[in-house]
């Protein structure tokens, strides 16, 4: 959960950056987008909708799967369901324990 939570924050910087490009045009940046205005709606319109699509994944894990109808059967390719694989985490695997 945290994760997509930082995500969504993520969600806001890109679009600052391409409104204090405007706002403020003539501040001394450390670093400058390739390509001027251009460049930097480019890369945040880009980079913002794969945050989106990052953030949305994150929170709804098979989101993609069903809009594309891709089928992925969990079980079939992990040999766990997925809740399953979040709590078999949580306890030591047999084939690590010690035998005495």
């Amino acid at each position: 959960m945290a994760i997509s939570t930082k995500l969504l924050s993520y969600l806001l910087i890109f679009p600052t950056v391409i409104k204090l490009r405007y706002s403020h045009p003539d501040q001394e940046r450390p670093y400058r987008v390739p390509g001027g205005n251009t460049g930097v709606w480019i890369a945040g319109i880009v980079a913002t909708a794969w945050i989106a699509l990052a953030a949305w994944v994150a929170i709804f894990p098979d989101a993609l799967e069903r809009a594309f109808g891709v089928g992925y059967d969990f079980v079939e390719s992990w040999g766990v369901s997925q809740a399953g694989s979040r709590f078999s985490r949580l306890e030591p695997s047999p084939s690590l324990s010690r035998s005495a």
